[in-house]
């Protein structure tokens, strides 16, 4: 897209040395950030980069490329740059299919300003995905759990949703170059999403289809036993990882802090008699050592890793600072190898000593970057009791029961953590699936112990308006989880998922937001137990091995490049048993985390397991926290009455 190499024949020059300016919308420009930075966009030939909205001075001797939606309000921004000339000539890149509607305004706006001419190129780029990773992607719909489950909406509005999810894994299957394998739960929306992308994907790879070149890659290889399996999975059917406190280093700053398409935001040490500022950090597992090696692991190991590399940096290049005339050695070192003369040892010594330390000083500020997101975290964790909640959680995941006296004592204990905190912890007791504490008189006893909490909690007191509110949204998960009743055993599953013994006791993590690292790590020994898969992960597994289990009798089997009916459109009842699949992909309808990821993750970690899978991409609708999560709950529940939620059965 930004080379235009079938441009480059003019005057036989390399056009991606040539200077071009990219115009994109605020949806393409958050799909650029997390691949390319300014560094990256310059080799490409990028000197400018703006958004289609601003205003824009000309560029008449650069050609521009667009990258936008094609939207009624960009084909007429287009239009009129075009008619103004701003640019020597223009490409137009759609990142989803442009329609012919919109084709045709584009057609006769340019012709009524006699700008035809101006464009060079147009496509239809089908890249509506943001990959975070190289196995970590998302739509970035926000509120999308409410898209489909707020109980006013219709049908239209529903489907309307639905295809605009299934065109963007269009885009991700484009982009990956496979033709997948499909299977989700029957009757709901994972269903729903399925047959639209199952058609969709028809549509597209057929004779005369819209993209049928751009899968020409996906369908080459006609086995299925070497095609992806495609698991499409709803929210609704696992609301543990989402509520759930993480414990890992990457998903700990999405669920505390501000990270937004791998950009997190966090408030910079105050210092006396100054305002409070902000500061914004790239994490970037591809291009972040530090980042890539510890994202996924529990928290006190990445602390205890900062900590050592950092000291160790920082004594190498202690040590050869202080060699005795290090700057006057350096010069002459310098000098000479500019001059290309030949170095004795010594001076072969200080040269590579001179090459060193910039890569030496980089990973030093990459680890002093990674120190103030630790002590960022470290302070969200003192300041809401993360660990105590996190042991709570995670004995009712790992053993499917809940101990109600200690759950009521941390609601009602104001001073550990906040309402968000305990909401998450009563909306987690809510799907737990415990019938000992989900009749009338448990969830009274729940609830006034939540209130009293709430209402406890001294520093930041929530408004009675917030705690009816968090209220409100735990007794619609309640009604929820009742709709729901039926299919509890194939959906919740967390019990037997774990080792009842992996459980060691969270010990006080933080005594101060300020307190050393050295200190946090001895008090935080046990803030991590042995690996519990989610519903999930587990899944997954099981479909992908073959294995014999109830997802494999009942979820729907769906092949894109099936000619037979039952093949194309939802044959089930152990349509795939025996079937292995060595790479899959997991889409979670509703949002997903960075805990759910990692935890997809262990599977391929684990060596003594044996398993088929060597590879597990992992995509969302977007990427949550729980206390977004919380929020979205809070208003669906604000409408009076509730009609039955796409994906729940009455």
């Amino acid at each position: 897209m930004l080379t235009l190499s079938n441009a480059a024949n003019a005057g036989n020059a390399d056009f991606n040395d040539q200077w071009k300016v990219l115009i994109y919308d605020k949806d393409c420009r958050d799909i650029i950030s997390p691949l390319l930075n300014v560094g990256a966009l310059r080799q490409k030939g990028v000197t400018l980069h703006m958004e289609i909205s601003s205003e824009r001075e000309p560029v008449p001797d650069a050609p521009a490329v667009y990258f936008v939606r094609p939207t009624e309000a960009n084909i007429k921004r287009i239009a009129e740059d075009c008619a103004k000339q701003l640019y020597r000539t223009v490409y137009l890149n759609f990142v989803t299919r442009i329609e012919r509607s919109l084709m045709e305004k584009l057609a006769q706006d340019l012709v009524n300003s006699n700008s035809v001419s101006m464009v060079s190129k147009i496509y239809d780029q089908y890249l509506d995905v943001i990959a975070l990773e190289p196995s970590l992607f998302t739509l970035n719909i926000k509120d999308s759990f409410m898209l489909y489950n707020e109980p006013s909406l219709s049908e239209t509005q529903i489907r309307a949703f639905m295809s605009r999810v299934a065109s963007g894994l269009l885009s991700t299957v484009r982009v990956m170059g496979v033709m997948p394998i499909i299977r989700c739960a029957p009757g709901g929306a994972a269903e729903m999403l399925a047959q639209e992308l199952n058609s969709l994907l028809r549509e597209n790879i057929s004779a005369r289809g819209p993209a049928q070149a751009l899968f020409e890659d996906a369908m080459v290889n006609n086995d299925r036993t070497s095609r992806p399996l495609l698991l499409i999975s709803d929210r609704i059917s696992d609301l543990f990882p989402v509520l759930q406190h993480a414990s890992t280093y990457q998903a700990l700053i999405n669920d505390l802090l501000d990270l937004k398409l791998n950009r997190v935001t966090i408030e910079a040490p105050e210092k006396e008699g100054a305002p409070r500022s902000k500061r914004t950090y790239d994490l970037n597992t591809q291009l972040d050592g530090f980042l890539r090696t510890y994202a996924g692991s529990p928290f006190p190991e990445a602390v205890d890793a900062n900590e050592k590399e950092l000291n160790e940096v920082s004594q190498r290049e202690a040590a050869l600072r202080s060699r005795p005339d290090f700057a006057k050695q350096a010069s002459d070192a310098a000098m000479s190898m500019a001059a290309g003369d030949n170095l004795d040892a010594k001076g072969r010594d200080m040269s590579q000593a001179i090459e060193s330390l910039p890569e030496l000083l980089a990973k030093k500020a990459n680890l002093d970057v990674h120190t103030s997101v630790l002590q960022a975290v470290m302070s969200k964790i003192a300041l809401r009791e993360i660990p105590t909640y996190f042991e709570i959680e995670q004995n009712i995941l790992t053993n499917g029961r809940v101990d109600k006296p200690i759950v009521v004592q941390l609601l009602r204990d104001g001073s550990k953590g906040i309402l968000e905190d305990k909401a998450r912890l009563l909306l987690l007791v809510a799907v737990s699936g415990d019938s000992s504490v989900t009749n009338k008189a448990s969830n009274d006893e729940l609830d006034a112990a939540f209130v009293a909490g709430c209402e406890a909690i001294a520093t930041h007191t929530p408004s009675k308006e917030s705690i009816d509110a968090a209220l409100a949204a735990v007794q619609f998960m309640r009604r929820l989880q009742s709709l729901q009743s039926g299919q509890k055993g194939l959906s919740m599953g967390i019990r037997g998922g774990g080792n009842s013994n992996s459980n060691a006791l969270l010990t006080s993590f933080l005594n101060s937001a300020h307190s050393r690292a050295t200190n946090l790590i001895a008090k935080a020994a046990s803030f991590f137990t042995k690996f519990t898969p989610y519903y999930v992960t587990r899944t997954i597994v099981a479909l992908a091995e073959g294995r014999s289990c109830p997802e494999d009798d009942l979820f729907l089997y769906l092949d894109p490049r099936s000619t037979s009916s039952t093949g194309g459109h939802g044959a089930s009842g152990g349509a795939g048993s025996g079937q292995k699949y060595t790479e899959v992909i997991v889409f979670v309808l509703g949002g997903g985390n960075y805990s759910e990821y990692y935890n997809l993750q262990e599977v391929l970690k684990d060596k003594t397991s044996g398993t088929c899978i060597r590879n597990i991409t992992y995509g969302c609708t977007d990427m949550l926290s729980g206390d977004a999560f919380v929020d979205q709950l809070k208003r669906l529940a604000k409408p009076s009455g509730m009609v039955a939620v796409s994906g729940a059965k009455a």
